[in-house]
């Protein structure tokens, strides 16, 4: 409470305003990226079959398990971009997108090397039913091949968010999300190509999604011929401390991943009737948390910039700010829920027997926000300042808390014992960072420093 008070009395370093107008083109950009699987899923189950549900959410969640470790490329590469302000950091900018660009390219080859062996040892852990497993493979078998357009497209987005061009990314992401309903609607209604026809329009939403990013740089991004310092690009201290950030970072996703995947594979042994519901209240679930990434690609920036110029009371304002509007949307996002939970769900499914479930397990809905706005806000001080051991550090802590949970409530409480460990999970996970804090402040801003033999106690956590 003190440390918020505190970050109260700087909040005039950094307006509402400001704030709000950076980080909602963020919030509708990162939506609109759950908003690509829940479109397939609402499509999809519109079929009433909640086998073909369970096989995109199978499918998907392979995917996320192969994107989320190298998901630190958007967040890195915003970080270093964020902190080259300055005309004499142009080389810097150039390198803060072509390194971690080389890097997506190289991961790409390989997962489309091992992507066959990738499905089979994914649905060892899983274990669906046989038909479940076989529509997941046809969406998964189209989908793997759009992976070098999702590697560039974090890179990208990561690099023009910390350059502050969030609205650029907003209408492109925008249009591939409605250009990806529309393919939908045309292959699946009137084609009647099920699966495969979601999974080729969110292919092709895909690369044209990357390809406007990328023709959008190379116009408009600012980089001169006589920046491109090629050699630079192998500078060996530049590269160790990316990947020593990026391996933090890795760290994190994996347990994440280890999370998601016991989820999915939890629900599979409960049904195939629980593991559809499930991916229904995910897709809903991850709608919430991914807004709440928006206003932490907000603080991401506010936070570089705040680091690049060592501006201690900007970082202050810009926890402050990040904590009130996250507080104001999970109070919107629950209360929008309980109005409209009933609709929300039948958008996803026509089958009544699904919905009944679902309705049994909606009211998680309603504390998902509360418990995980935190974790999504303030990682973007985190990445923001390339500070990755501290989420490192909370992450593996609260998925050992997730195993714990899951093991002391399944066998009692079902379902429910499952999503009781997945808040668990969300809420000591924001604990661990907001307590991680003062520490940042103290590295980032040498707030143990003397003058004169004598302690500087003028700086915000040390009055």
């Amino acid at each position: 409470m003190t440390q918020v008070l505190t970050w109260r009395q700087e909040r005039h370093h950094l307006s509402n305003r400001d704030f709000v107008k950076t980080a909602l083109p963020a919030i509708i950009s990162s939506m609109s990226i759950p908003l690509l699987g829940s479109v397939d899923t609402a499509i999809i189950g519109q079929l009433g079959d909640p086998g073909l549900i369970a096989g995109v959410s199978v499918g998907t969640g392979l995917l996320n398990t192969i994107y989320w470790p190298v998901g630190f490329l958007r967040l890195i590469t915003s970080g270093l971009s964020a902190q080259c302000q300055d005309e004499k950091e142009q080389k810097d900018k150039f390198y803060a997108l072509v390194r971690p660009l080389i890097l997506a390219w190289f991961i790409t080859l390989l997962i489309l090397i091992g992507h066959r062996w990738l499905f089979g040892g994914y649905g060892m852990i899983v274990t669906p039913t046989d038909i479940v497993s076989n529509h997941a493979w046809v969406y998964y078998r189209i989908l793997i091949w759009g992976t070098p357009f999702a590697l560039m497209n974090y890179v990208m987005i990561g690099w023009l968010s910390g350059r502050g061009k969030m609205k650029v990314f907003m209408v492109v992401q925008i249009g591939g999300g409605l250009l990806n309903v529309l393919l939908d609607w045309f292959f699946v209604a009137i084609m009647h190509w099920s699966i495969e026809g979601v999974a080729i329009a969110s292919l092709i939403a895909q690369v044209v999604m990357s390809s406007l990013i990328l023709l959008y740089i190379v116009i408009k991004g600012g980089i001169k011929r006589q920046d491109m310092h090629w050699l630079g690009i192998y500078d060996k201290s530049a590269i160790k401390d990316m990947m020593g950030a990026n391996g933090d970072y890795m760290i994190r996703t994996v347990c994440l991943m280890f999370v998601k995947n016991a989820v999915l594979a939890i629900g599979a042994s409960l049904g195939t009737l629980v593991l559809a519901a499930n991916a229904v209240l995910i897709q809903i679930a991850n709608v919430m948390l991914y807004a709440f990434e928006g206003f932490g690609a907000a603080a991401s920036l506010y936070a570089g910039r705040a680091k690049g110029s060592r501006n201690q009371s900007l970082m202050a304002a810009t926890c402050y700010r990040a904590m009130q509007w996250g507080i104001v949307s999970a109070i919107f996002m629950a209360l929008t829920f309980k109005a409209f939970d009933q609709s929300i769900v039948r958008l996803f499914t026509t089958s009544q027997n699904l919905i009944e479930v679902i309705e049994s397990y909606a009211f998680w809905m309603l504390i998902t926000p509360f418990a995980g706005f935190v974790v999504d806000i303030i990682f973007g001080i985190y990445t923001g300042t390339t500070q990755m051991a501290p989420m490192r550090n909370s992450a593996v802590l609260s998925m050992l808390l997730f195993f714990v949970a899951v093991y002391m409530s399944i066998s009692v409480l079902g379902n429910n014992g499952l999503w009781l460990a997945q808040v668990l999970y969300w809420s000591a996970n924001s604990v661990l960072l907001l307590g991680y804090l003062p520490g940042l402040f103290r590295k980032l801003f040498d707030l143990n420093a003397t003058h004169g033999g004598v302690k500087d106690e003028g700086t915000i956590f040390n009055r």
